[in-house]
């Protein structure tokens, strides 16, 4: 958090934890699984595979 909070962090891993973030807060909830689709689709970061994207956003990997 530290690191985070003093820039250190890449763009990339900013991303996923903004992603993680999203998950948490319980906005993955309400979307329907397109959206989760096209969410992991258009803002997976490059060091996020599609795989864990999947399953960060609750969807299973053959959806997407």
């Amino acid at each position: 958090m530290q690191k985070f909070e003093a820039g250190a962090f890449d763009e990339d891993a900013e991303a996923g934890q903004v992603l993680e973030l999203e998950i948490l807060k319980g906005g993955s909830s309400k979307r329907t699984t397109a959206e989760k689709r096209a969410y992991v689709r258009d803002h997976r970061p490059r060091c996020l595979s599609v795989a864990e994207g999947c399953r960060l956003m609750g969807i299973a990997r053959s959806t997407y």
